[in-house]
């Protein structure tokens, strides 16, 4: 009877959620958020590593077409493709470096006169003096510390060092035996997601190659038509124009604009006239590389909407700046394919073709 008593009352009680599930999954909640603050104060070292990983997917790919042309080991195909791009860099250098580095100190003089008389032009309307009014100047304090100036023009010099070093080590590394981290990056990963993990890892590889490699291709043809455009319009410094104009192209609809803004502003400090024909340059060029360009050299890389690239490279500008903007289209296209292979075909059991 006390035992049916004891039934009924416990039976009127509410039942408690296990404990345990509920430590578990705090301590999940609490391991991502640790993990996603560990990610935002290592952000630059993020984008660099990634930077890296993008170079030696690149160095791989072209070893191993260079082994199905030349049957080779491993490591003297990486050898040689790593030797030819040292060389065409150097070669590069050695022909057109003194001259770029010429034009740039001329751009660098010129600039501040070319905004200066952007200013001025602005300021003879009201509608000028109402843009400049609203432009929140910079506090100065009047204080010129030369000491400050060299050791700061020193570091951010050596900063520059450390992270192409950095890099560069990454690339090197990570090309070099690639199946260590293929590996260590398995073990992380549960028994029953590791055909799904190696077939993203199978597909997400050469689609970055081949979005980076028809990027880079683009970057150079949009460097030349920029800087011979330039040319034909009477325009000084065009090769720094078109380098930087070819530089800033890595950023997919935004970067033209970038790039875009010094040739412009050294027009308009020419005659209007001139800018108007430099700004009908810059959109012609882009709206060759966007339509004809880029689509046809980019046909084997992972295709995005481009709705998502803007607001994807909108976001990251937001959240960590120029470099964010720079890596935004290749991780998004590394996102694309995760969720396509993990979430789509793992958990929806949906047999959508892949991204193309």
């Amino acid at each position: 009877m006390d035992k049916d008593n004891d039934k009924n009352a416990t039976a009127g009680r509410p039942r408690h959620p296990d404990i345990g599930w509920i430590a578990r999954a705090t301590s999940m909640v609490l391991l991502i958020l640790g993990l996603a603050a560990t990610l935002w104060y290592l952000r630059q070292l993020v984008f660099l590593t990634f930077a890296g990983i993008l170079i030696a997917v690149v160095i791989s790919h072209l070893a191993v077409k260079l082994r199905k042309h030349l049957p080779m080991p491993r490591l003297l195909s990486l050898g040689i493709v790593v030797g030819l791009i040292i060389l065409a860099v150097t070669t590069l250098i050695m022909a057109t470096g003194p001259q770029i580095v010429g034009q740039f100190d001329t751009l660098a003089q010129r600039l501040p006169g070319a905004l200066q008389s952007l200013e001025d032009y602005l300021d003879s309307s009201r509608i000028g003096t109402y843009m400049l009014n609203r432009i929140e100047e910079p506090e100065q304090s009047g204080n010129w510390n030369a000491l400050g100036l060299i050791t700061g023009t020193f570091s951010t010099v050596m900063n520059v060092v450390a992270n192409i070093f950095v890099v560069i080590a990454v690339a090197l590394f990570l090309a070099t035996n690639p199946d260590i981290y293929r590996k260590g990056a398995m073990l992380l990963v549960p028994d029953r997601m590791q055909p799904r993990a190696t077939q993203f890892l199978d597909t997400v590889s050469p689609g970055l190659f081949h979005w980076l490699l028809g990027q880079l291709v683009a970057m150079a043809v949009v460097a030349v038509l920029m800087a011979l455009g330039l040319w034909w319009l009477g325009m000084p410094v065009y090769i720094a124009l078109g380098v930087i104009a070819g530089l800033t192209n890595f950023i997919p609809y935004f970067g033209p604009f970038i790039g875009g803004i010094p040739a412009m502003l050294i027009a308009f400090s020419i005659d209007p006239t001139k800018a108007f024909w430099v700004g009908l340059l810059i959109f012609l060029v882009q709206v060759f590389e966007g339509n004809f360009l880029t689509p046809n050299i980019q046909k084997q890389a992972t295709s995005l909407p481009p709705a998502l690239i803007v607001v994807t490279i909108v976001g990251f500008g937001m959240l960590f700046g120029l470099l964010g903007m720079m890596f935004a289209t290749p991780i998004l296209l590394v996102i694309v394919v995760a969720v396509h292979i993990f979430y789509i075909e793992g958990m929806l059991n949906k047999t959508a073709p892949p991204p193309q």
